[in-house]
């Protein structure tokens, strides 16, 4: 899935960006106060979350994409091709076949008649 998209659909970059400014954030809150650092920890493990389910969405979102991308080239081909296999002269090969043969063995004698009477 990921190999057939243009969209970067993983979020490893700005989680370790978000890991950098948190922890940033939690050393100057720490030297305000002490207690403050479990507060920006247990924070940046709720925004991780949150960012590991707006990534779930991104390739949820993605796959549906994908899925109705196929369904338009499925129902494209079912009209163009029903059954499979194209249509009209595929369809009537044998037909021609029978039909051209006719013609020409009708052409042969047509032939052969305007050849007698010259």
């Amino acid at each position: 899935m990921l190999g057939n998209t243009h969209h970067n659909l993983t979020l490893g970059g700005e989680l370790r960006h978000l890991d950098l400014m948190m922890n940033s954030v939690k050393e100057r809150a720490i030297d305000i106060d002490s207690t403050l650092g479990p507060l920006v920890a247990a924070e940046t493990t709720r925004m991780k979350k949150g960012m590991e389910k707006v990534e779930r969405k991104m390739l949820k979102a993605e796959k549906r994409l994908h899925k109705e991308k196929l369904g338009q080239i499925e129902a494209v081909k079912g009209c163009t091709l029903p059954e499979g296999w194209p249509t009209g002269a595929y369809r009537q090969l044998p037909q021609l076949r029978t039909k051209r043969s006719r013609l020409r063995s009708e052409d042969d004698r047509h032939t052969r008649s305007v050849r007698l009477t010259i």
